[in-house]
């Protein structure tokens, strides 16, 4: 039993760092709002160095109070600003969070990434960035968070897990059998 339980523990690990894997392609920064009460949102997009080529998105939409801007399709690397305020697509801030969609195909399915280091990695097809602000304060002027892509668990990790957690089953199953059956001949 307790080597099962060891083999188990170590699968899990062995699949859990595969779902770890990120890389950051940029930031998404609050400026700030100004006097006529325009406020503005800076979107750094730049994968060199960790992506093997450019990015081409299918789309990237920042959500400010339930509004929404859409910057369309663009290829990176790149340098969005969005403004919001009176007459604008986007509100003006005080605003405790504004969210970035970052959409790499249109459907949505995981695409795989080559990496500059010759790996490859998986991501969703939609990425949601959140800027928000500690303690349910208002974003300061500054605020930044990363852009990071987080990899999706592949399907031989997934695989590889299902069949460890149902042999562990079994044998737990089968030792709980043996247990009765040894008793009741006592």
């Amino acid at each position: 039993m307790r080597r099962w339980l060891t083999l188990l523990v170590l699968l899990c690990g062995a699949t859990s760092a595969a779902w770890a894997n990120s890389v950051t392609i940029g930031q998404l920064q609050y400026l700030g709002t100004n006097a006529q009460r325009i406020s503005a949102f800076k979107v750094i997009l730049d994968p060199t160095g960790v992506t093997s080529a450019q990015l081409n998105l299918t789309n990237l939409t920042l959500a400010v109070k339930g509004s929404l801007q859409s910057a369309g399709a663009i290829m990176t690397p790149t340098t969005l600003l969005f403004l919001g305020g009176p007459g604008l697509a986007l509100p003006s801030c005080p605003c405790q969070v504004a969210t970035l969609n970052i959409f790499l195909s249109n459907n949505n399915k995981p695409i795989r990434l080559s990496l500059a280091n010759g790996q490859f990695l998986t991501v969703p097809g939609l990425t949601t960035i959140a800027l928000t602000s500690p303690g349910g304060k208002n974003l300061e002027p500054g605020a930044t968070v990363p852009v990071t892509l987080t990899a999706v668990p592949e399907p031989g990790s997934i695989a590889l897990m299902s069949t460890g957690l149902g042999l562990f089953g079994y044998e737990l199953r089968r030792g709980r059998r043996l247990g009765r059956r040894s008793a009741s001949s006592l």
